[in-house]
């Protein structure tokens, strides 16, 4: 698989959850999953190996970019919001930076999780954008497992860029709670 080049469709299984996995998957006649022996595609239009490489690149780029930028706009917020969230939101994009992403990856998850959790039961902000953000986020990432719609309807979700998507508005909730932190630093006052 890992010796195939980008683009080639080699990357694509439901089991990669990275950017790269998917741009083949909906760019490349690549196969997106397969159940009971049957394969299926997602493929919304075939493009050349060169376009779905360069796609890709882009895409890393804007991550570093969006890292780069949180931590230049928010270098002189509170610590809660330059720190923790700092760490937070570059924990949340690392699976969707990566070029293979599996379900074992997603640990890494875990401290966006808990920082946009903490930001929320805290009430440090009650922002109406953030917490709908965080409820899709959630909704998306938890579809995708078996355990609520089953193995098919899980396999299509996730083939179809659910959990990406999810670990996207993920980031995008803890850069909302700095934006929304940062106009209020009067939030964040300590033993509240």
């Amino acid at each position: 698989m890992f010796s195939e080049p980008q683009g080639s469709g080699s990357w694509s299984g439901t089991g990669n959850l990275s950017l790269r996995a998917q741009a083949d998957r909906f760019f490349s006649k690549a196969d997106a999953f397969d159940y009971k022996g049957k394969l299926y595609r997602v493929t919304i239009i075939e493009l050349p190996k060169r376009i779905v490489q360069l796609l890709t690149v882009f895409a890393m780029l804007a991550i570093a970019l969006s890292i780069v930028l949180y931590a230049n706009r928010f270098r002189d917020a509170p610590e809660l919001i330059s720190r923790w969230g700092g760490f937070a939101f570059v924990f949340s994009l690392m699976p969707l930076f990566s070029p293979v992403t599996e379900i074992p990856h997603l640990v890494v998850l875990i401290p966006s999780f808990i920082y946009v959790v903490h930001i929320w039961y805290c009430q440090i902000t009650t922002d109406r954008i953030f917490r709908a953000l965080v409820i899709v986020s959630v909704v998306l990432t938890s579809l995708t497992t078996k355990l609520f719609l089953g193995v098919f309807v899980s396999r299509l979700l996730t083939a179809c860029g659910c959990f990406s998507i999810g670990m996207t508005l993920l980031s995008m909730a803890v850069f909302r709670a700095a934006i929304c932190v940062s106009k209020d630093d009067s939030s964040l006052t300590p033993f509240r």
